[in-house]
């Protein structure tokens, strides 16, 4: 068996001591020049493991011993580095990555360590924990291949600033409203412990509004408009209910002082308004708002989550699980649609358009009924 050396620890530390007294200590770990094209795209964890070797174990290997609590243990048991192979295994905080290799918190190994592996540090494997908010019964409905493995990671880590910043990608802009629909759905996945598998409908998200909070809720829960797991109700309410078919809701809300805990507030509003309430702002306004937005959104990625949203169990009747449809040809336009959607006139199968007699359609004013005097005219 043979183990090749990545890189070597660089830190302040130079003899052996309590590893409870390295979780403040910054360490370096440089990484030997021809491996460090694998650091690609590491930075987008914020914990790794590392496995090292304990090169100044000396000691004789005892397989029962006392531990640093007096209790008698078999060395399987135990974290001694006096161990058949010395091998460490620390997981640690991903401060920043360089050119030259990473720079981490609460590694405990010594100065010199060689290092001879890197991984990142992934939930969706690793977290094992019985009990608390991460619990990992919260993937009872999702496939380890799932698309939303990435997601699903940042939500049981709690890292809500990796999720805003990739809703930002669907949403086409950074503000305080897509950062409240991220604590909206994070907050409620991690309360429910239910993730959509995005087939069965096995959970549903009940959104109150169409505004920028409402892109985040279908981003991090994965309810959406395609998947049939997302109801839209026409309150005009900041809020969510997730719920479970198995009957299980929870409605989560907006306090009405979340604004108070704002960073740059007072500046944000007037940006706001200059710029999307009274549309009347130069391209300097709308730069400095754009600048202004994403920088308080972030901001509020930090903020507790007590803090901003009230949350209640409640009662909520499921309509049935969608159907399939079976589609028509329009007789008209000849264009497929679901038969669901069909209008029979004189015989003849009409799409909602074609026979004039008007359809719902949803707009930035709510839900609105588009009548057969705007398709005559349009």
């Amino acid at each position: 068996m043979q183990l090749t050396k990545i890189g070597i620890v660089k830190n302040s530390i130079n003899a052996s001591m309590d590893p409870l007294k390295f979780q403040n200590i910054e360490s370096v770990i440089e990484i030997n020049e021809e491996f460090r094209d694998g650091l690609y795209r590491l930075d987008e964890s914020r914990y790794v493991t590392i496995v090292f070797l304990m090169h100044k174990s000396t000691e004789p290997i005892r397989l029962k011993h006392f531990n640093r609590h007096g209790e008698y243990k078999g060395v399987f048991a135990t974290r001694t580095p006096h161990r058949p192979n010395s091998l460490g295994i620390s997981t640690v905080q991903l401060l920043e990555t360089t050119e030259k290799g990473i720079q981490v918190m609460g590694l405990d190994a010594i100065n010199g360590t060689p290092v001879i592996d890197i991984k990142p540090y992934f939930p969706l494997y690793d977290l094992k924990e019985e009990n608390g908010p991460l619990d990992t019964s919260m993937l009872t409905f999702v496939p380890l291949d799932t698309p939303r493995s990435w997601i699903i990671e940042k939500i049981l880590a709690d890292d809500k600033t990796s999720l805003f910043h990739a809703a930002g990608q669907l949403h086409g802009h950074y503000c305080p409203g897509l950062a409240l629909g991220i604590h909206l759905g994070t907050r409620g996945m991690q309360e429910l412990r239910k993730f959509s598998n995005g087939i069965m409908e096995n959970l549903i998200a009940i959104v109150e509004m169409n505004n920028c909070a409402s892109d985040a809720i279908q981003f991090v829960t994965g309810c959406t408009f395609g998947n049939n797991s997302l109801i839209f109700e026409d309150i005009g309410k900041t809020a969510v209910t997730l719920v479970e078919r198995s009957g299980k809701a929870l409605r989560i809300t907006v306090k009405d002082n979340w604004r108070d805990l704002l960073p740059n507030r007072d500046e944000y509003t007037q940006l706001f308004d200059k710029v999307v309430r009274d549309r009347n702002a130069t391209e300097e306004e709308i730069n400095a708002y754009r600048k202004t937005s994403r920088q308080v959104g972030f901001d509020m990625m930090n903020l507790n989550s007590n803090l901003l949203l009230n949350v209640e169990v409640i009662s909520y009747d499921l309509p049935a699980r969608a159907p399939i449809h079976s589609d028509f040809y329009c007789d008209k336009c000849r264009e497929k649609a679901m038969s669901s959607r069909k209008i029979i006139k004189n015989d003849q199968e009409y799409c909602m358009k074609c026979a004039y007699e008007g359809y719902y359609r949803l707009t930035g004013h709510g839900i609105e009924f588009y009548h057969k005097e705007n398709l005559k005219s349009g």
